[in-house]
């Protein structure tokens, strides 16, 4: 539940819109909830689940049907194959990996935008994935203190 529950708040943070002073600057917070739980929960996450919340939001956001799902089921895959490296990685070497991670997201999902000839995000979408460090801490932090890990 604490899953689905991250998802409708990174869904509705996504919807909401930024100041008109930060340009096209958009933060990745539905990718970077889907990071998280690839991370931290690869037993309940998937690169099939990943595809689905992609596909929500681009159903969402009216965007061109599938590059989000495509963008976030690589997300998934690098995530859950690296993930017992991951685990055990510094913190800077964890966000590093996930900023890197969500850039090549960025840049994909922009790309297949440019493919299609539409013209509604310009390269500040790819660079605005530079601010998943900060969005990272405070999710790690919150969601690390809301849903502690369980052990059986």
């Amino acid at each position: 539940m604490s899953i689905i529950a991250s998802f409708i708040i990174a869904f509705i943070l996504v919807a909401i819109p930024l100041p008109s002073a930060l340009g096209d600057i958009s933060i990745p917070w539905v990718a970077v909830v889907l990071a998280y739980w690839c991370a931290n929960s690869p037993e309940q996450m998937s690169v099939i689940s990943a595809w689905l919340v992609g596909f929500v939001l681009d159903i969402s956001m009216g965007a061109v049907l599938g590059q989000h799902a495509l963008g976030f089921a690589l997300v998934a895959y690098l995530i859950l194959v690296y993930q017992h490296r991951f685990k055990f990685a510094p913190p800077v070497q964890q966000v590093l990996f996930i900023t890197l991670v969500i850039l090549l997201y960025r840049a994909l999902v922009w790309q297949i935008y440019y493919s299609f000839g539409s013209v509604s995000y310009s390269t500040t979408y790819i660079w605005s994935a530079f601010f998943v460090p900060i969005v990272w801490v405070v999710i790690s932090i919150t969601f690390y203190n809301r849903f502690p890990k369980r052990s059986l």
